[in-house]
């Protein structure tokens, strides 16, 4: 009879729910893992495009950070039970996971869509490293910024603020700066990630991390390298290590980094520079 009432309750306390208004909606806003620079960045710009962000991490200062930017942060393992259920992944439009951990990205990814019905789902990858971007896909994850690299580097470089946020509007030829790192695309006022599908219509905009025109950050960056980055620096944490003998399965984006467009001229403010330029973007 108990558990009869259990089972009753559990299907009418659903319904009862949307009747009285008060069940949670769906396809609301992001969750990131993750709470450091490049995860911040990103969150500001879902932000103050209408979204509603949560982000993740087990990092005290990067969370504080988080805080400080006016972003909301749960501070604990995204792997969690208990976390994932307050970051309310039930009702989200999508999760992002943005960690320098490519397993823990996976499982988060996992978690999201096999656990939670999440209909979209994108994570970073190491090149090179032991999860492929078919072990992502296999989990129903797309590769975010459409390649793989060493996101230490990015993380790094806006921590130090010598990277910064560039807002490109696509015109009919060309292609983004070198080095640039595609972040968001946008079209009629909605943006979206940037991932392998994405393709650009004359008028779009790309927001994109690129490395400020520095000769100390210029001496270090190699067009070859996956997602555009700097080269690895001593102090910099490093990435997994390459099983032996290991080649890359991800995407080439060296073409893309070709015919270098005109710099940013304008300042629009919250750090994001705007700038026009005669340069399609197509992957």
């Amino acid at each position: 009879m108990i558990a009869a009432t259990v089972v009753l309750r559990g299907l009418t306390g659903g319904l009862l729910a949307r009747y009285l208004g008060l069940s949670r909606p769906r396809d609301n806003g992001y969750v990131i893992l993750g709470a450091n620079a490049l995860a911040r960045a990103l969150g500001k710009l879902f932000a103050d495009a209408g979204e509603d962000v949560v982000l993740i991490d087990t990092n005290a200062d990067s969370a504080s950070a988080a805080e400080r930017a006016g972003l909301r942060v749960l501070f604990g393992s995204g792997l969690r039970e208990s976390i994932q259920a307050r970051a309310e992944l039930e009702s989200r439009k999508g999760i992002i996971a943005l960690t320098p951990s490519d397993s823990t990205n996976l499982l988060f990814v996992k978690a999201a869509r096999k656990g939670y019905k999440v209909t979209q789902a994108w994570a970073t990858l190491h090149d090179r490293a032991r999860v492929t971007p078919e072990n992502l896909h296999d989990a129903g994850g797309r590769l975010a910024f459409g390649r793989c690299g060493d996101i230490d580097h990015w993380i790094t470089h806006l921590e130090r603020a010598t990277a910064s946020l560039e807002r490109w509007k696509v015109g009919k030829t060309g292609s983004l700066p070198p080095h640039a790192l595609p972040l968001l695309h946008g079209r009629d006022k909605r943006i979206w990630m940037v991932d392998a599908e994405t393709k650009a219509k004359t008028g779009d905009t790309s927001t994109c991390s690129s490395p400020r025109e520095t000769a100390d950050v210029s001496r270090g960056l190699d067009a070859g390298a996956g997602l555009g980055a700097p080269r690895r620096r001593p102090a910099d944490r490093r990435a997994p290590a390459a099983e032996p003998g290991a080649t890359s399965r991800c995407p080439d984006q060296r073409a893309s980094t070709q015919n270098r467009m005109p710099a940013p001229t304008t300042n629009r403010g919250d750090d994001v520079t705007t700038g026009s330029a005669s340069a399609a973007w197509r992957r």
